[in-house]
């Protein structure tokens, strides 16, 4: 098969189509096209213009993911998911996440434990763990990374004392006190604790419960 002609695609500065003896064959980008030296009058066979293909869709996909990770962190799951979307296919995903895991882009580790160090100051274990897991964080590096923090009593005080400031105390107060805080993921015997030293800041009787 002989390259006929390489037309410059429409809206796509960088992007070629391909046409072998007089037919449309595939789309390349300029970058595939200088580095495998293709040129109009050029033979080639089917197997090297697939290889040159998917070598395209494997340099796009992992572009694409260089300008997601530039605005914020991701999980190998969540570039996985960002590029089916974008129409990738299993092989070629596969190969821009192993290049992004061997240049350090991508870091499952490292991406819990900023979450966490962000997130703790609002969240509890609990909710962290169920977050993270929905991110497709392995549970070996969840457990991992949160038998690192520390006790979060003075984070669950902090928001305890913002939730009630201003309002009448009240025993409801206290049970919705005690329900907003371990929707937040926050473990039962902490959030106790908490409510026990706002009991005693307060000056609140035991019948407050």
């Amino acid at each position: 098969m002989q390259i006929t002609e390489l037309r410059r695609q429409k809206g796509k500065k960088q992007m070629y189509s391909v046409f072998l003896d007089g037919n449309f064959a595939c789309s390349l980008d300029e970058y595939t096209i200088y580095k495998n030296k293709l040129t109009v009058g050029a033979d080639i066979d089917k197997q090297f213009l697939e290889e040159a293909q998917q070598e395209c869709m494997q340099d796009s996909a992992f572009n694409s993911c260089l300008d997601l990770l530039s605005k914020t962190l991701k999980t190998k799951k969540q570039i996985a998911e960002y590029l089916q979307k974008k129409g990738y296919m299993p092989k070629t995903i596969q190969c821009a996440i192993d290049k992004l895991e061997e240049y350090g882009y991508i870091n499952d580790k490292y991406y819990a434990e900023s979450y966490v160090n962000v997130k703790s100051n609002y969240n509890g274990k609990y909710k962290l763990k169920n977050e993270l897991k929905l991110k497709g964080v392995s549970d070996e590096i969840i457990d991992e990374t949160l038998n690192t923090l520390e006790n979060q009593e003075d984070v669950i005080l902090n928001i305890a004392l913002k939730y009630i400031k201003n309002k009448q105390k009240t025993p409801e107060l206290i049970s919705k006190l005690s329900r907003h805080l371990a929707s937040k993921g926050f473990m039962w015997d902490e959030i106790n604790n908490v409510i026990y030293k706002i009991k005693r800041q307060e000056n609140l009787d035991d019948d407050w419960q």
